[in-house]
């Protein structure tokens, strides 16, 4: 038998919609997420740019019981519109327009069956701050100093930008006096306008309200919550702004149900993530829950991640809690990979610290599941810290060749081997069964190793001048490990040491190609800290420099740099060969 989808389809304008009945964001949809851009365009576009019966699109709901409907489409401008009515709305009371105010306000708020008041438009979310700070009545409004979320900010941002555009619109109406118009969010202040000011401010003001009533889009209406997740689905699987991070939190939040009333769990534990990420930089969540995955169950695209989780999700009740429970635990080990300097502050992880600084330098990502596993499984006490340092160091070494040298390209057996190996990290318990996995380990890694011959003319190719810097983290590395390897307790911060040229760029009078690679080429090339000033070196000769260097102490042996070094081109050369196969050798695994 073929089950149809009822859908009811009609053109309506907003106040008509308003009025149908209570309108609940499913915990499936993304939060409020309008830019001020968005938000500045809507009221360009319904109060500067039109008349009235403006089209503003479609609008997607089902009943969940009368009078009560879903939104699965169009929350972003239902809810920019309440805002706007809650602005007008707080304009007209302060104005001393009481009754205008709570014509509005049973656009924002109304008794229900049960005669309790009821907001018209709920989000399904354990944050308190759209109802309590934008939609109660003015009167009500108990301003508070606590932070607040992401969503929150973006509709404080909102209403802020919506009420700034309403004083700017209302201080450029020609009134017979000059009025504080920018004292309308501040609830103390009691405004005393002339009469007929108050007639053309009131005018504006419901002109405006008239403009917002009547906006008009297609209103559909889906008779169950099944479809409308499919509908949902459907309407932005397809689109580039839904993520796949979305997708995985739309089907969670539909599948775990919460226990409590007052606070949505689930909801409130998946904001935790996202906020705990956001720290290091935007688009993060994507990446952590593709990597999450693959340090879990199996390998996988992204392209593939969702229709993949589904799957698990459906084969059992439990298993969308358990991957809620567990992306709150990795994201912990996550934010580690990608902000280990912040994060990591023990000096017994100082070797851990470096390994997860020089992978950030490598700007690879196919590691990021084997790490993860690597760092839940000594935090779950099943492997020591010594054997997390050595898994680590050796992942290390192999991009540092693979990828910041030789500049190859991943391939997918890497990724592959690498979510292979982190599922078979989750039955190491002890040394024997960890060796197992080391030497399975050593042995993916090694066998794609490049050859000294391909690393040694790579090496020598990179290049550090004033206007070629794209080698500048990788050559700063280098000479990190130089250091470090000589003094394994020293912690260096690469970022606040600077690439010194011993043979000056000031030499290079012309476009000489070789003389070009000689003196931007990391045999001529140093790393100085705040202690021996850059500016001290600047363009002096080889000679001065070398004797600054000697009395600052600089550490010759550990940078492989002779204390009589001339500068002749010879010696550059001597010393990018020596670089090269000690570099070699440090980093072979």
């Amino acid at each position: 038998m073929v089950l149809k989808m009822k859908i009811d389809a009609a053109d309506k304008d907003i106040g008509d919609i308003l009025n149908l009945g209570y309108f609940k964001i499913p915990r499936f949809q993304r939060p409020y997420s309008w830019e001020l851009e968005e938000v500045q365009t809507f009221w360009d576009d319904v109060i500067n740019g039109n008349t009235t019966d403006y089209f503003i699109g479609s609008m997607v709901a089902f009943q969940i019981n009368k009078p009560y409907f879903g939104i699965v489409d169009g929350q972003q401008r239902l809810t920019t519109i309440t805002l706007m009515l809650a602005a007008l709305r707080n304009a007209f009371f302060r104005l001393g327009s009481d009754n205008l105010a709570k014509g509005i306000h049973q656009f924002i708020e109304r008794e229900n069956v049960d005669y309790e008041n009821e907001y018209i438009l709920n989000a399904e979310t354990s944050f308190p701050y759209f109802h309590s700070q934008i939609q109660a009545y003015p009167d009500e409004i108990i301003v508070t100093d606590s932070d607040i979320g992401v969503e929150e900010q973006n509709l404080k941002n909102a209403f802020d930008r919506i009420e700034g555009n309403l004083i700017k619109d209302l201080t450029n109406l020609v009134l017979k006096k000059k009025y504080e118009f920018d004292k309308l969010k501040d609830k103390k202040y009691n405004f005393s306008l002339d009469e007929d000011d108050q007639r053309k401010v009131t005018e504006f003001l419901r002109s405006i309200r008239d403009k917002i009533r009547s906006l008009k889009l297609v209103f559909i209406n889906l008779d169950n919550e099944e479809d409308a997740y499919l509908i949902f689905e459907t309407l932005n699987a397809r689109g580039k702004d839904l993520r796949v991070s979305d997708l995985i939190k739309n089907l969670l939040l539909q599948k775990i149900k919460s226990s409590s009333k007052s606070v949505d769990k689930p909801k409130e534990a998946w904001n935790s993530i996202v906020n705990k990420l956001s720290k290091s930089g935007t688009d993060v969540v994507d990446n952590y829950v593709v990597h999450y995955w693959l340090a879990n169950r199996e390998y996988t695209t992204e392209k593939e991640l969702f229709a993949k989780v589904k799957k698990y999700v459906n084969s059992d009740q439990n298993n969308a809690q358990k991957i809620l429970n567990e992306l709150g635990q990795y994201s912990e080990y996550y934010l580690q990979m990608l902000m280990p300097n912040s994060t990591i502050t023990t000096k017994e992880m100082l070797g851990i610290k470096k390994s997860l600084n020089g992978l950030r330098v490598f700007n690879v990502r196919q590691q990021s599941s084997i790490v993860l596993a690597l760092l839940a499984s000594y935090e779950n006490g099943n492997i020591t810290l010594k054997n997390l340092k050595k898994s680590l160091k050796i992942i290390e070494h192999f991009h540092f060749q693979y990828n910041a040298i030789a500049s190859k390209r991943s391939s997918g057996s890497i990724s592959t081997g690498y979510s292979r190996l982190a599922l078979e990290l989750k039955n190491v318990t002890d040394n024997d069964s960890f060796q197992k996995f080391y030497n399975n380990l050593h042995k993916h890694l090694s066998e794609k190793m490049p050859k000294f011959e391909e690393f040694d003319v790579k090496f020598k190719q990179l290049i550090y001048l004033s206007d070629q810097h794209r080698n500048r983290n990788t050559i700063k590395y280098v000479f990190t490990l130089l250091m470090e390897e000589k003094n394994p307790a020293l912690n260096l911060d690469y970022e606040s040491l600077t690439i010194e040229h011993l043979v000056s760029q000031s030499t290079l009078k012309d476009k000489n190609v070789g003389k070009e690679q000689i003196v931007g080429g990391i045999g001529n090339l140093i790393l100085v800290s705040t202690s021996i000033n850059s500016n001290e070196l600047a363009n002096k000769p080889v000679e001065e420099k070398m004797n600054i260097l000697r009395n600052k102490q600089y550490p010759f042996v550990q940078n492989m740099l002779k204390q009589d070094f001339a500068g002749t081109d010879q010696e550059i050369e001597n010393r990018l060969g020596e670089l090269s196969k000690k570099v070699y050798e440090i980093t072979k695994i």
